[in-house]
């Protein structure tokens, strides 16, 4: 391994530039020592130069915004409490720094306790992907996560997949890691989405897909995956698996579903494609628009549109293409259109007297939660609407348990009134538990 690792990076073991020794308690360590890094620095064609040092008790050291200050105490510098570099690259304008204190990468043990300055100088410029997601995808997204969290790492100093097998000698040193957690940061972080393009969203799949499968790992796996955007559409979006479909030619329904971009989904291989399956990714259909949630997206039923949309879900009740997990999506998410033009949730609206509910309270309640009208045709089964009305949430009866009227009643409202109870009582099959009357018609405590 370790003469693999030297012949595959260029680097000469007798010009120190990796060596391979035994720690105190017999286990071997491949190290690669700063002037190696460099080494594989400089054969970068945008690498410029860096500047590097370690920083003592008695310096002078000020961070700028452009580079640092560090003047040196020229009598008595006391004890190393950090490094810092600056890495220079043709196609930046700025040098990228990192400033790596003593006290949080100094490990106890020889080799550190022996050379405290080139150890602390050469943790501030290595990582390590234990993810390895960079040997998938562009390892500047990588780096450029990195660089946004903390503002200290490029792409030369990161460490190829074959160092994997001593992660745990490259910890006892101090080397970041790059692991799962900032993984899943990286995913789901504005810049890699809004960076992605069928290219990388390919690798993306391929590395995920591989390296994530389903009968391996936990529950809460699968939910993550589920639940970040990392599909790009044929309209160049990045959405959650449950969003997207895969295409259909022969679909001709499909203008408001989002598929998956034509040049991914021709490049992945039929594993790929069962995975996506299996995290959500779903065949086109009748029923695509509530399966990818499509329908429930803000500003997509509207006014202008609610009637014609709300008349499309009716049809796919008519031809039983609704199951019960729709009509439970429809319920909470569904927005209708009331009597007086406002769009509501289907759950808090109720049927008005043109459905003909068991309870017909239109007349009675001057609130804006009855349903249009505009829904039904001529030519529609009244009993269907309802049934499917009801399936969505609408309700269409009351249950009264205690009413409390605080307004004067005149006579000729006090027998609507009755009349409107008494309906409630037919409909309810008892009368209400107390009715309380406040009013200058009756004085008396309750009703029962």
């Amino acid at each position: 391994m370790f003469l693999h690792l030297a012949k595959a990076y260029g680097l000469d073991p007798f010009a120190k530039d990796i060596w391979f020794i035994k720690d105190r308690t017999g286990t071997p360590i491949i190290m690669t020592s700063r002037d190696g890094y460099l080494k594989i620095a400089n054969r970068d064609e945008n690498y410029d130069g860096m500047d590097a040092d370690v920083v003592y008790q008695g310096d002078k050291f000020n961070k700028l915004k452009d580079g640092v200050e560090h003047v040196y105490e020229t009598k008595n510098r006391g004890n190393p409490v950090g490094a810092y570099a600056m890495v220079y690259r043709k196609d930046r304008t700025r040098p990228v720094y990192v400033y790596a204190p003593f006290n949080d990468y100094r490990k106890n043990n020889p080799v550190w306790n022996q050379y405290p300055h080139a150890m602390i100088l050469k943790v501030a410029e290595a990582i390590l992907d234990k993810t390895t997601i960079s040997s998938y995808i562009n390892p500047q997204f990588v780096i450029a996560h990195l660089d946004k969290d903390q503002g200290k790492y490029t792409a030369d100093s990161l460490l190829s997949k074959e160092y994997l097998p001593y992660r745990s000698q490259l910890a006892t040193l101090g080397v970041t890691t790059f692991d799962e957690e900032k993984l899943k940061e990286l995913i789901s972080s504005e810049q890699f989405i809004n960076e992605q393009d069928a290219t990388e969203n390919i690798k993306l799949i391929n590395y995920l897909s591989s390296v994530y499968d389903l009968q391996e790992h936990k529950e809460e796996t699968l939910m993550w995956l589920q639940n970040t955007p990392f599909v790009l559409t044929e309209r160049e979006k990045m959405l959650r698996p449950g969003q997207v479909c895969f295409p259909n030619i022969n679909n001709g329904d499909s203008k408001d579903i989002e598929t998956i971009c034509n040049s991914v989904y021709q490049s992945l291989s039929e594993s790929d494609l069962r995975w996506l399956r299996e995290v959500g990714v779903s065949d086109m259909s009748d029923t695509s628009i509530i399966d990818t949630g499509k329908l429930f997206e803000d500003g997509y039923i509207t006014e202008n549109n609610a009637i014609e949309i709300g008349r499309d879900i009716f049809k796919l009740h008519k031809e039983a293409k609704l199951n019960d997990h729709h009509y439970d999506l429809l319920r909470y998410n569904m927005s209708v259109i009331s009597q007086k033009g406002s769009l509501k949730q289907s759950c808090d609206m109720y049927l008005s007297d043109k459905y003909k509910p068991e309870l017909p309270i239109e007349k009675y309640v001057d609130i804006d939660m009855f349903l249009s009208e505009k829904y039904i045709c001529d030519t529609d089964s009244l009993s269907e609407w309802k049934a499917f009305l009801e399936k969505i949430g609408l309700s269409q009866s009351l249950s009264l348990k205690r009413m409390v009227i605080s307004k004067f009643i005149s006579e000729k409202d006090n027998v609507v009134f009755n009349d409107f109870i008494d309906s409630i009582c037919n409909i309810d099959g008892q009368r209400p538990a107390t009715i309380f009357i406040r009013n200058e018609l009756y004085s008396g405590e309750c009703l029962s």
